[in-house]
């Protein structure tokens, strides 16, 4: 794999955009800090239409994660453009966010961090929830999280 871009370098993760020179296809390379690898194995059982394809988990002293490369912008964006939503994309938009919460939530994933940044939309209004680094398996015998992640302001 050939680094092409780097979208996000900090002390929890790496994000690139990285190219099979091979297969000519580009990816989503994500290596975490920590042992996220069987959140993420879960998450590549699932294959919901808007939850970003999981391609490969590897983990050795971090996680290592190759996802689908999605050719949409942030709903950030697209909630930033003049030309205000129609109330019909609008609607596809949310159909697509809940739907992908419940397909999360049906393997008892929490994904604890929706915000339109983690909201990928093409050109069609097709959308997939991405990001999925501080999502937790739900364990009932625990009633609240001991640390505050997430970014402020969309942050259960």
């Amino acid at each position: 794999m050939i680094t092409e871009k780097i979208l996000k370098d900090d002390e929890r993760q790496t994000i690139s955009i990285v190219y099979d020179e091979f297969t000519g296809k580009k990816y989503i390379e994500r290596r975490i800090f920590d042992d996220k690898r069987d959140i993420f194995r879960i998450i590549k059982k699932l294959e919901h239409p808007n939850l970003s394809k999981i391609i490969r988990v590897e983990f050795d002293t971090e996680t290592l994660i190759y996802e689908e490369y999605i050719d949409a912008r942030p709903l950030t964006e697209v909630m930033g453009e003049k030309t205000p939503i129609g109330k019909k994309e609008v609607r596809k938009i949310a159909i697509g966010i809940i739907s992908a919460i419940e397909a999360l939530h049906s393997v008892g994933i929490i994904h604890r961090d929706i915000k339109p940044d983690n909201i990928m939309v093409d050109k069609d209004f097709n959308v997939w929830l991405i990001d999925y680094d501080i999502a937790k398996i739900y364990r009932p015998e625990l009633r609240k999280d001991t640390e505050q992640l997430g970014t402020f302001g969309y942050a259960p």
